[in-house]
């Protein structure tokens, strides 16, 4: 899977998911890419390395 297919499913989970780029004022996280699901975070990654993701749920889930 890649940066776009990752992208392109989270986007598909609802109508109330939605992406930023909220920590542009930090050097070191300024190209992290973050989902949000009802204004909460679910999923994050460095779009300049899609080697890690954060995905953050339920553990039954």
């Amino acid at each position: 899977m890649n940066i776009e297919d990752y992208r392109d499913y989270c986007l598909s989970l609802g109508d109330d998911v939605g992406e930023r780029m909220p920590f542009r004022a930090f050097c070191y996280a300024s190209e992290v890419l973050v989902f949000y699901v009802c204004g909460h975070m679910f999923s994050f990654f460095d779009c300049n390395n899609f080697s890690v993701v954060t995905l953050k749920c339920q553990p039954e889930h």
